[in-house]
């Protein structure tokens, strides 16, 4: 797959625009845009119609545009977004949705392919949910790389209403037919007030995984968590994993999360049960289907307490970073 520019308001031949949201979001990417770059759409016959891409041109903010004008004409330097391979979108694909530690991973196409990546800088769970219609919709995706929690909770909303909204996208991807795999919060140097959060906020998750685990009727656990925090402070949580914000993940940051992703991805064998793995191994799998009345009650009690106990590592780290 490969997008170009075109010129003024028309794609070479043989190529076409782009003209959707979901297009425009994945493909300028691969003009090595980031999808914060995204500015939205717009109704307007001035511009080039379909996506478009400015860059100090007069009247335009930077970034990337999609103008649902049925026409739209030249203007300045503004170019379009043009392709003869990448639409209709290819569907049953892997899609990478989040925040900016998704939209920030370059190699994240090239770890996966084919896939598409629709990450945010910014985005909160409330901002993936909002959008999980179209997106689910677009590219019918078969397994969907999540990251997002750490805005919401950051920004004040509170752990509980962070997780109603990661639990409606989960809710959601997996009522469309897909495989989600969460990627946790990360131990960055400059959030450590906030670390305490981030883990209650990462073992709720994974007590999520487990109980959609044990209704998978011997299926594949829909839900499937990477505790990255841990997996960082094995690996030391040096600053070689950040940028140098304190916050962003480095290129050795994302390679160790291209491997753990890859790993859990490929599992084969007994690792296909797993739903919550570390530094690239199972660390708990499925449990058998219990009976979520009566007495299922004390199988979900053992489920917890393997949880909390896998968390241990997490929690104690947390401690000494804080």
């Amino acid at each position: 797959m490969s997008v170009e520019f075109g010129s003024g308001n028309a794609c070479p031949s043989g190529y076409s625009k782009l003209t959707s949201v979901a297009s425009c979001r994945a493909g300028l990417r691969l003009m090595g845009h980031k999808g914060e770059s995204y500015n939205g759409e717009e109704d307007d016959e001035s511009w080039p119609n379909g996506c478009y891409f400015c860059d100090d041109v007069k009247g335009c903010s930077d970034g990337a545009w999609l103008n649902v004008h049925s026409t739209g004409q030249p203007n300045g330097d503004a170019k379009p977004y043009c392709s003869s391979d990448f639409t209709p979108l290819e569907q049953g694909e892997t899609l990478f949705i989040g925040d900016s530690d998704i939209d920030y991973w370059d190699e994240s196409l090239s770890l996966i392919t084919p896939s598409y990546n629709v990450g945010y800088g910014g985005y909160t769970c409330k901002n993936v949910r909002d959008e999980m219609s179209e997106m689910s919709g677009a590219f019918a995706p078969s397994n969907v790389v999540l990251v997002c929690g750490e805005n919401d909770i950051g920004g004040g909303r509170g752990v509980a209403n962070t997780l109603k909204y990661f639990n409606e996208v989960v809710d959601h991807y997996i009522a469309s037919g897909s495989r989600v795999f969460y990627i946790g919060t990360k131990p960055e140097p400059e959030t450590t007030s906030i670390h305490g959060l981030y883990n209650e906020y990462d073992i709720s998750i994974a007590e999520r995984a487990a109980t959609l685990a044990a209704v998978a009727n011997g299926g594949l656990p829909p839900l499937v968590m990477i505790d990255s925090y841990a997996g960082f402070v094995a690996a030391g949580n040096g600053a070689d994993l950040y940028k140098g914000d304190g916050l962003h993940l480095s290129s050795s940051g994302y390679a160790l999360w291209g491997s753990w992703l890859g790993t859990a991805l490929g599992a084969t064998g007994d690792d296909l049960n797993c739903y919550l793995w570390r530094s690239g191994v199972c660390v708990i799998f499925a449990p058998t289907p219990y009976n979520l009345d009566g007495n299922g009650a004390g199988e979900r009690r053992r489920v917890a307490t393997t949880i909390m106990t896998a968390f241990v590592p997490s929690l104690a780290a947390m401690m000494m970073l804080c």
